[in-house]
């Protein structure tokens, strides 16, 4: 989610990070949002673009047991957005699913 002021481009990357072998997990970044904010002085105009993505969906063949993370970053130009996230629920998390094939 991204709330920002008048010049303001930002937007939000995920990721998939294998923290057992220490590595990116392949073919797994993408731009969740994107938002470019920019108000006109000549007339009461709004321009604001808008891109979301956010399912990351990748087959990854792991040897054993791995813990793999979520990782978050915000990139901006122009005012700092006053609001850049990635919703969770109530208990602060965000759901990943995987499917084990054997």
């Amino acid at each position: 989610m991204l709330s920002a002021a008048d010049g303001t481009n930002c937007w939000i990357g995920a990721r998939l990070w294998d923290v057992t072998g220490g590595a990116l997990v392949p073919d797994s970044e993408v731009l969740v949002q994107q938002i470019d904010l920019n108000v006109s002085t000549a007339t009461p105009v709004i321009t604001q673009g808008e891109n979301q993505h956010a399912a990351i969906l990748v087959p990854y063949t792991v040897p054993a047991s791995r813990l793999v993370r979520l990782q978050v970053v915000k990139h901006y130009t122009g005012p700092n957005p006053s609001t850049a996230r990635v919703q969770s629920d109530a208990n602060g998390r965000t759901t990943m699913r995987w499917e084990r094939i054997a």
